[in-house]
C-alpha cells in the first residue's frame, strides 16, 4: 500500500507544515479550543474545554445563553474527547469516551438524548471515517477480534453490527480513510486473501459487499487510493512502482478504468460538478494546478502561473458555483489568492492581499456563494477575510488580535443562519466567533 507519509501529502498539502495553527493556551486567557464544529439541523455541535468538565460535547445557536454543554460524558475532571462528530439525518453520531472506554455515541442535542449506542468490544475498539449513509452511518471499526472492518449503525445496539468480515479472521479488511458514498452506495478500499487491497462496494449488508474490480489480478496490492465523488463518478489514485494513475469508477467492473498516467503524485483533490481539480508537478512547469473531465485529454495542466519550472504550488482548495478558488503563488508575487474555472484565460490573480510579502490564503471554506479564508495582510496578522471573487469584494473581516498579532481563525462552520469560525484574540485564548453583518465577534469565553 501507499506509504503513510504520501497519504498524509494527499490529505493536507505540502504547505500545511508551514501555516501551523496553535492548539491551545494564547499568551492571555486560557481558551475553550472549540474543535469539530458541525452543523446538526441549524444547531452547531463542537468539542470544547471550559477549564471544569475537560473536553466535553457543546453546542450553540449562535449567543452565548444558547452556548451551552451538552452532557459531561466522562465525569470527574476526566475528558469525554468526542471526535468524528458526524450528522445522519438531524442525529448526532460521534466517538467518545466514557469509564467503559471508547464508544459510538448519539446526541438528539440534549443531555438525555445523548447516550452511548453501543458498547463494541468492552470499549476497546477504535472507530474513524464515520460517514453518513441514507438514514445509517458507516464507519470504520477495528477490534482485536475482526481487524479494521466495515460497520453500519441504525442508532441502536442491535442495529450497530459488523457489514462483513472481508479479511476473515483478526487481519484488517478495510483501509482507512477512503470510505465515501456515492448514489446510495459506499465505496472503499479493502483487500481480502485473495485479491489484495482493491476497490469495493457495498449497500450496507454481507451480500451486498463486493469487490468492485481485481484491478491487480491475485493476491497483490492495487495501490489505489484518494477516493473523491464527483458526481456521478468517483476518481481515485493508483501507484504503480513510483509512477501515479488517475482512474474513474461508475461502481461496476467494466466502468473501473484508467484515466491517464500523471507525472507525480497528486494533491489537493476535490470536485467541481465531474470536473476534477488537484495539483500534480513535472520537470517543465513545476508544481500547477490540474484538472480532469474524466478522459485523457481533459487531464492537464490548466495553468503555469509560475511560468517555466517555477513552483506556483497551488493549496488550499475550494469550489464556489464551479470556481476553484485557491493559494498560489506567480513568481512575482508570493502566495495570494487565484480562481478559475479550468482554463488559462480564467485563472487569475483574485486579489494580491500582502504587497510586501506573501498573504498566504489558508483555511479556504465555501459558505454558500462567498469565500471565508485566513490571510495575512502584512499589517494586522493572520486574520479572517471575506470574498466575493473579486479584488474589492476581498476584504478583512475583522482584525481580532489587534495589530500584527495573529488570530489564527479557522473551521468556518454555517449552521442555520450563522457562519461560526474560532479565533484567538490574544486575550481569550481560542474560543468561537461569529461573522456578523459589520465583521464578527466572539460568541463565548467558553474557558474563563
Amino acid at each position: 500500500m501507499l506509504p503513510r507519509r504520501s497519504r498524509a501529502i494527499l490529505a493536507t498539502g505540502l504547505l500545511a507544515a508551514a501555516i501551523a495553527v496553535p492548539a491551545g493556551v494564547s499568551a492571555n486567557g486560557p481558551g475553550g479550543s472549540p474543535y469539530n464544529l458541525t452543523n446538526v439541523g441549524g444547531t452547531l455541535f463542537f468539542d470544547a474545554d471550559d477549564g471544569i468538565h475537560g473536553t466535553e460535547l457543546w453546542k450553540s445557536q449562535g449567543t452565548a445563553g444558547t452556548t451551552v454543554l451538552v452532557k459531561d460524558l466522562f465525569p470527574d475532571g476526566s475528558s469525554g474527547s468526542p471526535n468524528d462528530l458526524t450528522n445522519v439525518g438531524g442525529t448526532l453520531y460521534f466517538t467518545a469516551f466514557d469509564e467503559s472506554g471508547r464508544q459510538l455515541w448519539k446526541s438528539g442535542g440534549t443531555a438525555g438524548t445523548t447516550a452511548p449506542v453501543k458498547d463494541i468490544a468492552g470499549g476497546q475498539a477504535y472507530m474513524a471515517d464515520l460517514t453518513p449513509f441514507g438514514t445509517k452511518l458507516l464507519l470504520r471499526v477495528e477490534t482485536a477480534t475482526n481487524g479494521s472492518e466495515l460497520w453500519i449503525s441504525n442508532g441502536t445496539a442491535g442495529g450497530t453490527k459488523l457489514v462483513k468480515d472481508i479479511y476473515p479472521g483478526t487481519e484488517s479488511g478495510l483501509d482507512g480513510g477512503s470510505l465515501v458514498v456515492m448514489k446510495g452506495v459506499a465505496y472503499f478500499v479493502a483487500a481480502d486473501p485473495q485479491h489484495g487491497f482493491e476497490l469495493w462496494r457495498s449497500n450496507g449488508t454481507a451480500a451486498g459487499t463486493k469487490l468492485v474490480k481485481d484491478m491487480r489480478p491475485g493476491p497483490q496490492d492495487s495501490n489505489a487510493f484518494g477516493l473523491v465523488v464527483a458526481g456521478d463518478r468517483i476518481y481515485f489514485l493508483r501507484q504503480k512502482a513510483s509512477a501515479y494513475q488517475l482512474w474513474k469508477t461508475d461502481g461496476t467492473a467494466a466502468g473501473t478504468v484508467k484515466v491517464a498516467d500523471l507525472p507525480d503524485q497528486p494533491s489537493e483533490m476535490i470536485a467541481a460538478g465531474t470536473r476534477l481539480y488537484f495539483r500534480t508537478q513535472d520537470a517543465a512547469h513545476g508544481s500547477e494546478p490540474w484538472k480532469s473531465d474524466g478522459t485523457k485529454a481533459s487531464t492537464k495542466r490548466f495553468a503555469d502561473i509560475a511560468p517555466g519550472a517555477a513552483d506556483s504550488q497551488p493549496f488550499s482548495y475550494a469550489v464556489i458555483d464551479g470556481t476553484l478558488y485557491f493559494q498560489a503563488a506567480d513568481g512575482a508575487n508570493d502566495a495570494e489568492l487565484w480562481k478559475s474555472k479550468g482554463t488559462a484565460a480564467t485563472t487569475v490573480r483574485v486579489k494580491n492581499i500582502n504587497t510586501t510579502g506573501f498573504s498566504a490564503p489558508h483555511q479556504l471554506t465555501a459558505i454558500g456563494s462567498t469565500l471565508l479564508l485566513a490571510a495575512d495582510d502584512g499589517t494586522h496578522g493572520d486574520e479572517p477575510w471575506v470574498s466575493n471573487g473579486t479584488t474589492a469584494g476581498t476584504t478583512l473581516l475583522l482584525d481580532i488580535a489587534s495589530g500584527i498579532d495573529p488570530s489564527f481563525a479557522q473551521d468556518f462552520v454555517k449552521a442555520g443562519s450563522v457562519t461560526y469560525f474560532v479565533a484567538d484574540d490574544q486575550v481569550h485564548g481560542r474560543e468561537l466567533w461569529r461573522r456578523t453583518s459589520g465583521g464578527a465577534e466572539m460568541v463565548k469565553d467558553i474557558a474563563q
